[in-house]
């Protein structure tokens, strides 16, 4: 029989754990009932993991947590719970995972459920899923299915155990009928590609020629989060070559900030792994900002609105100069093979002549640099089109084809 964890905070989450576990059952599933509380240790004959056993696996011995503040039992949990649950799933003891809770319970649970690998299916129902929040805390680069309680968890009621119902048929739900990645064959390469709205035609018709030829291929969304998702699997293992055409993501770890930060790192899980690259710098010459913001020269700049309150506004030469930079030196300490391609037409949308983000000086500015830094042994390859025409695509996908033949 498939099992299920049910995690929280037993001190004040018991009588919810109970109701799930109670749902979770009727609909023909097991659980394993696992308390993430950092108070006493709640002794129940119900819970199958206490707070004592998640502690042990952070290293941490729960004799000592009465000298501990709050922050740090609850890093200490976040550890344990994210070392315990894969264990748990990679020794067949469970098959999903579902949590429940406020904020101290989400951060816990989401630590747990964020290491699980994709495919696994994981549910967080919380009090803190709703409102002017950003999500990255709860689903992190993970499959993580989100349910807002509606109603606090402080004790049983109409609200709650309608949500809770619900939750127990959704997770058990996947976990009977679902729940695996579904791969391609071991032989198969995985291409991860990265594009955003700017970039989207260029890149989405090279990713269509290559799923045409059979090509797995993976697509990212290059602000914030896409990239840093796929230089996880590519760590991993299950990307094993990269058409890496949209480097935005690069731009905001430039200035520590912004609408697409939090992707910091891009480019070195493919150069330390030596998977074959296929790179890009198309997105590096501008920045997604709020349309009012309060940045450098901004009336003077070329931008164009992204929609009613984000401006797309291009970048200064030394500022997209010092980005070549950062770029060029993760290529370099590249150990597989490197490629790029630079179309001489613009490197996003809106960028023809004539367009509102038109700079061939600064294009020719980026080519130089890379053409002056780059190790010899990585070729650039340039093409007489803008990146978001075909010639660009078919290129592309040409040249991902023959760094994998």
């Amino acid at each position: 029989m498939a099992t299920i964890a049910v995690i929280s905070c037993a001190d004040t989450k018991l009588a919810e754990m109970l109701y799930l576990n109670q749902e979770i059952k009727r609909l023909g599933c097991d659980t394993l009932l696992i308390d993430a509380g950092t108070k006493d240790l709640i002794l129940n004959d119900q819970l199958d993991i206490q707070a004592e056993t998640i502690s042990k696996a952070a290293g941490f011995d729960w004799k000592k947590h009465h000298i501990c503040k709050k922050d740090q039992l609850l890093d200490i949990m976040c550890r344990g719970l994210s070392l315990l649950l894969p264990e748990l799933y990679r020794q067949g003891k469970i098959h999903g995972a579902v949590a429940l809770g406020g904020l101290q319970n989400t951060l816990i649970g989401c630590s747990g459920l964020q290491a699980l690998p994709i495919g696994v299916p994981k549910l967080m129902i919380s009090t803190v899923a709703c409102g002017n929040r950003k999500f990255d805390f709860i689903t992190g680069t993970k499959d993580v299915v989100v349910m807002p309680s509606i109603s606090d968890f402080t004790g049983l009621n109409c609200i709650s155990r309608t949500i809770l119902s619900n939750a127990a048929a959704a997770i058990t739900g996947m976990v009977l009928h679902a729940g695996t990645l579904i791969c391609p064959p071991a032989r198969m390469p995985v291409i991860g590609t990265t594009l955003m709205g700017a970039t989207n035609d260029g890149v989405a018709n090279a990713a269509l020629i290559l799923q045409k030829k059979g090509y797995e291929v993976l697509s990212f969304h290059s602000t914030g989060i896409g990239g840093k998702t796929m230089e996880e699997m590519i760590q991993d293992g299950l990307i094993t070559a990269v058409m890496d055409l949209t480097l935005h993501e690069i731009v905001y770890e430039y200035f520590g900030s912004g609408f697409g930060y939090g992707a910091n790192g891009r480019l070195l899980a493919a150069c330390h792994t030596g998977i074959p690259m296929l790179v890009c710098p198309a997105g590096i010459d501008f920045i997604c900002l709020d349309a009012n913001a309060d940045f450098p020269e901004l009336k003077s700049r070329k931008r164009i609105l992204h929609n009613s309150t984000l401006a797309h506004v291009k970048l200064l030469p030394k500022e997209v100069l010092a980005i070549c930079e950062i770029i060029i030196s993760r290529l370099n300490s590249a150990t597989g093979p490197v490629k790029m391609l630079f179309p001489l037409q613009g490197l996003r949308s809106f960028s023809k002549p004539g367009e509102p983000l038109y700079d061939p000086e600064l294009d020719q500015l980026i080519l130089h640099a890379f053409q002056k830094g780059l190790r010899k042994d990585i070729p650039i390859l340039t093409v007489d089109c803008n990146l978001m025409d075909f010639t660009f695509s078919k290129l592309a996908a040409e040249e991902t084809m023959k760094m994998l033949s």
